[in-house]
């Protein structure tokens, strides 16, 4: 049901049984060259990668390049860093790379509980390090791991995530033209809808 959905609205492709959906087949090619890379020098990983991860979506993700969920196991990369010519195949597999380890520690049980987060985004990064210092061209996959690792450590916290995603939503509905009057109203009806599916499922 899912894929069929997704077939419906965007191209896709299967690579050794990944599913790939994404609006054009420029942003495909762009993801089967980051696995082909990720298969080439690191094929523990990516046996792992087809195991862990069921599919791979490129679509708009304001606030972030990359995102794991566990509703239907999906890595979504953001398709304007995608498609930014400065962005590598080397990148693109690092991001892979990352959001595939969310989803193996999803697997083994770990989650996102909020007191593991920082530790969980650091054993995320320390991965995407680890698969840059195989790559021929990984100094810029390693240079990115290690300004996350030796930064000062974020907020995970809930009410710090939500504050975050929160300014990032209101930020991209101005972009696309809201004043931002009702891009707060925008936020605050998302908000009411959110809590009220919430609570839905949890009665």
């Amino acid at each position: 049901m899912v894929e069929w959905g997704l077939r419906n609205v965007f191209e896709s492709r299967e690579i050794d049984g990944l599913l790939l959906f994404a609006r054009e087949e420029a942003m495909l090619d762009r993801v089967e060259a980051a696995l082909s890379l990720i298969r080439e020098f690191d094929p523990y990983r990516y046996r792992r990668i087809l195991k862990d991860v069921d599919r791979i979506l490129v679509t708009w993700l304001p606030g972030s390049i990359g995102q794991f969920s566990t509703i239907n196991w999906t890595c979504t990369i953001d398709r304007r860093f995608l498609m930014r010519e400065s962005t590598s195949p080397e990148l693109i597999a690092s991001v892979i790379v990352h959001e595939a380890t969310h989803a193996r520690l999803h697997r083994i049980g770990m989650g996102y509980p909020e007191a593991l987060r920082e530790r969980i985004e650091d054993i995320c990064f320390r991965q995407e390090w680890l698969f840059g210092s195989k790559l021929p061209n990984g100094y810029e996959v390693r240079t990115q791991a290690e300004r996350y690792l030796n930064a000062p450590p974020l907020d995970f916290s809930d009410v710090a995530m939500k504050a975050r995603r929160d300014q990032i939503a209101k930020l991209a509905l101005q972009d696309v033209g809201l004043s931002e009057k009702w891009a707060r109203r925008s936020m605050a009806l998302i908000n009411w809808l959110v809590h009220i599916t919430r609570s839905i499922r949890s009665a």
